[in-house]
């Protein structure tokens, strides 16, 4: 069966996403290149196996059309037979990728009831159709769809691309619900056990039929409901049809007796038993149509345009020169719009591309170009045209050469190496001439001691004209003095010729005599207990001159300060240096040094000697009140700050300030804060006047507390 290719983005008035877009991971299919051809419609048949099929998207093909039709119910086989629901007819148009696979699901009829079998389920179709129950229920038809993943892998609903759902199957007196968009209720028995199985909705599966005995089952996601009996009893052998399958599945049919009713109608969203309907997922595509089946034959069919590649061919080359060209070639674009681009090499090479071009997108040939420079001279090229569209689709133009021209015949530069000039003790200026003879020319000069390996050269400028004679010249720095430097030009034209002039040489002037710096240490000043500064008097004698100042406790030194630089003067220039970190009182040699390239000059030995260290401070002592005078005795007090020195105090006292007695000595420490300090007497005298004062001694010396009296009762 061939379907008509219908374009539903022109019906609709949007675009439908693509069914990629349902799919995760999925790969860019590799592009064939398709011969220029008319564009045809090419349709593929899935009829019932039974089972799973696929479906793979051609190369360059991004839309589908697809017609599906579902399963019918089963009749029941008796005279005259009841019906069992049509399947319905679903067409869609959907976006999709190149190399994409697309799963297949042909639903099978319900198998038809014959009433004269034993009891049992009668089953229904391959894709969700309810089994029909007892010998007069007929089994639902099974759902026919396309999805983006394997049903082996996921049952999920929102793989479905579309659904065409499948017939109701038939009960012995009550015809099975037939599929469209949403299902119909399957037809009732004769009596109220034998109630019809109902169609499902866009957003539930049908209801069960009402009956006796087994009940009937509803329909769910995917799957018809299976139909009711009664297993015993007059009417042992009713059974109602099963649901249709679809996105929700159609209600199965109630059993009671013989003349139970039919299975229920599907849902254009669900798989399902009983009357099924159909579903399109607007994620991927857009409804054409929905209809009910009348032919009983559940298929699929796909089909799709696979698009017209551009034509391309290559044509001569023009405009070619030494290092140019311009590549030509005719495209037709088909109508889809279409680029283009060169491909050019030489043999052993990759190609290179040109920037890409706009073909536009008619039907008509048109003639592209795009200019190259960069070119080697006497070349042979290979080139090509090769245009591509918006799906892919690529042409080659084929393969055409060309073959550069010649360089013309060009005369080396000549070159002569004139005097230097200028000649100093470390430089000199290099002079020559040079013809470049009509190319664009470079020079430079190579230098050096040895006239066999010069090994130096300048920089290589371009001459300002690829004509004429030109006085050319460059500076020379940083050569010894006293001596003979060899040198030459050339001259480098961009032909890739190079002329090379004679050497010629030039001795430098001879550096004068360098006198040694003249010298005088002079009296250190700022003395301190532990450093000071060092002076003298330096005469560079017009050469660089560094100086530094050796000092130490003897005429050997030891230290040194550290090497200052002076400018290239022939005056007298005064110079300090500081030290520091040298012990008090102590007698210090010091001298003044100074080196140029004419030598090194030493001043004469002088002395300093750092002031003494200060004499650390005696402790201090103050003499408090006495307590707890009583008739023959009382307790001394004091005051003692060590003042950072081993310290020890001890009381005098007696009748006069002449004192007489001392008490036992004791420590202060050597802290350096006041401590107060405190001594007991006994065996004093009754009713005396005693004088007493502290006394403090370090190494640092005594000192004595005021004098304080007291009188014992």
């Amino acid at each position: 069966m061939n379907a008509q290719t219908r374009n539903l983005r022109g019906r609709t008035g949007r675009r439908i996403a693509p069914l990629a877009a349902l799919v995760t991971g999925l790969g860019s299919a590799a592009i064939a290149l398709a011969p220029a051809a008319q564009a045809e419609t090419t349709t593929q048949f899935f009829s019932y196996t039974g089972g799973e099929q696929t479906f793979v998207v051609p190369d360059g093909v991004t839309s589908i059309h697809v017609l599906a039709v579902g399963g019918h119910g089963g009749e029941v086989e008796q005279s005259p037979p009841i019906r069992g629901g049509s399947g319905a007819v679903v067409e869609a148009d959907a976006d999709v990728a190149p190399g994409q696979t697309l799963y297949v699901n042909v639903g099978g009829n319900g198998v038809a009831a014959q009433p004269t079998t034993a009891v049992g389920l009668v089953p229904g179709g391959f894709n969700g159709g309810g089994a029909g129950s007892n010998s007069g229920g007929s089994g639902g038809g099974g759902a026919s769809d396309v999805r983006t993943t394997s049903r082996m892998a996921s049952e999920s609903l929102e793989s479905r691309v579309l659904v065409a759902g499948g017939g109701g199957g038939a009960s012995s007196v009550g015809a099975g619900g037939s599929s469209s968009e949403i299902g119909q209720d399957g037809g009732s028995g004769a009596i109220v056990d034998g109630q019809g199985g109902h169609g499902a909705t866009a957003a539930a599966g049908g209801a069960e039929g009402l009956g006796t005995g087994m009940v009937a089952t509803a329909g769910a996601l995917g799957t018809g409901g299976d139909g009711g009996y009664t297993p015993s009893g007059l009417y042992a052998s009713g059974g109602g049809g099963g649901g249709g399958g679809g996105y929700h599945g159609g209600g199965g049919g109630g059993g009671g007796d013989p003349r139970a009713g039919g299975g229920g109608g599907g849902d254009p969203r669900a798989g399902g038993g009983g009357g099924g309907s159909s579903f399109v997922n607007p994620k991927v595509g857009q409804a054409f149509s929905f209809a009910t089946d009348t032919s009983g034959t559940p298929r699929i069919v796909i089909s799709y345009v696979v698009p017209v590649p551009p034509r391309a061919t290559t044509t001569p080359a023009s405009g070619v020169g030494q290092t140019g060209a311009t590549l030509n070639g005719v495209v037709d674009p088909e109508g889809l719009p279409t680029t283009y681009d060169f491909e050019y090499w030489t043999d052993g090479t990759h190609p290179v591309s040109t920037d890409a071009g706009d073909a536009g997108s008619g039907t008509a040939l048109r003639a592209v170009s795009s200019t190259i420079t960069g070119l080697a001279p006497s070349t042979e090229y290979h080139y090509r045209l090769v245009a591509t569209n918006g799906t892919g689709q690529s042409a080659d133009g084929g393969e055409v050469t060309f073959t550069t021209a010649a360089a013309p015949t060009q005369a080396p530069p000549t070159v002569t190496t004139g005097s230097a000039s200028g000649v100093g003790q470390t430089g000199a200026t290099l002079n020559g001439v040079v013809n470049p003879n009509g190319a664009p020319t470079s020079y430079q000069f190579e230098y050096g001691t040895n006239p066999f390996g010069l090994g130096s050269v300048t920089d290589r400028p371009d001459l300002p004209s690829p004509t004429g004679q030109q006085f050319v010249s460059l500076p020379l720095s940083g050569l010894a003095p006293g001596t003979e430097y060899f040198y030459r030009l050339d001259a480098f034209a961009d032909n890739g010729m190079i002329t090379v002039g004679e050497v010629r040489s030039f001795t430098t002037a001879a550096a004068p005599v360098q006198s040694p710096p003249l010298v005088t240490t002079s009296a250190a000043s700022s003395v301190s207990q532990t450093g000071g500064t060092l002076n003298g008097v330096v005469n560079p004698q017009g050469a660089g001159t560094t100086y530094h100042y050796d000092y130490g406790t003897g005429t050997g030194y030891g230290s040194s300060t550290p090497e200052t630089g002076l400018s290239a003067t022939t005056g007298q220039q005064f110079v300090t240096a500081p030290v520091s970190g040298l012990a008090p009182g102590t007698t210090y040699h010091y001298r003044l040094v100074a080196t140029n390239t004419g030598g090194t000059t030493t001043g004469d030995d002088r002395t300093f000697t750092t002031a003494a260290a200060p004499k650390p401070p005696a402790p201090q002592a103050s003499t408090s009140p006495a307590t707890g005078v009583g008739t023959t005795e009382a307790t001394l007090h004091g005051a003692v700050n060590p003042r950072g020195s081993t310290t020890v105090y001890f009381f005098q006292y007696g009748t006069t300030t002449s004192y007489g007695q001392s008490t036992s000595k004791a420590s202060a420490g050597s802290g350096t804060t006041s401590k107060t300090v405190q001594s007991a007497l006994s065996g004093l005298k009754r009713h005396t006047t005693y004088h007493f004062r502290v006394v403090a001694v370090s190494a640092n010396g005594v000192t004595y507390g005021a004098d304080r009296t007291f009188r014992t009762s």
